[in-house]
């Protein structure tokens, strides 16, 4: 009776690390495959007193971002939560003035079980070109 209950605990932790260990890889994949015309589709070029000065439009970007994630994450997790944090790169002071050229996103997902997820990525304008930094 006690091996039965052993072997039936041991096979449910061997079961929850293996479905959680493939959501977790999952999330991973996803987060780290964020698509990259995403970016570039939300980079405007001019800013509010006609200069060209290339910065993110939030709107557009948090847009193509969240339509991503919940086609590709809902797959894995129930629930997730994506935040952004944009910044200008030269001083690293927040952006009051919605014309930033640097943003810092970041993933949280509660996965089966023992494992949850929660990583950082930054992406930023440099010489006409995006930079991702990890």
């Amino acid at each position: 009776m006690i091996n039965n209950i052993f072997y039936i605990l041991i096979m449910t932790l061997f079961l929850d690390f293996s479905i959680g260990a493939t959501k977790f890889s999952g999330v991973h994949r996803t987060f780290q495959l964020l698509y990259r015309g995403a970016f570039e589709v939300s980079v405007a070029t001019i800013d509010k007193e006609g200069e060209t000065k290339p910065y993110f439009n939030e709107a557009v970007l948090e847009e193509y971002i969240d339509r991503y994630f919940e086609k590709n994450l809902k797959r894995y997790v129930k629930h997730y939560t994506v935040s952004y944090y944009y910044f200008h790169s030269d001083s690293n002071l927040v952006c009051l003035d919605h014309e930033c050229d640097a943003f810092k996103i970041s993933l949280k997902a509660d996965i089966a079980g023992f494992f949850s997820y929660e990583k950082a990525k930054t992406f930023s304008i440099v010489e006409g070109r995006i930079s991702n930094e990890q």
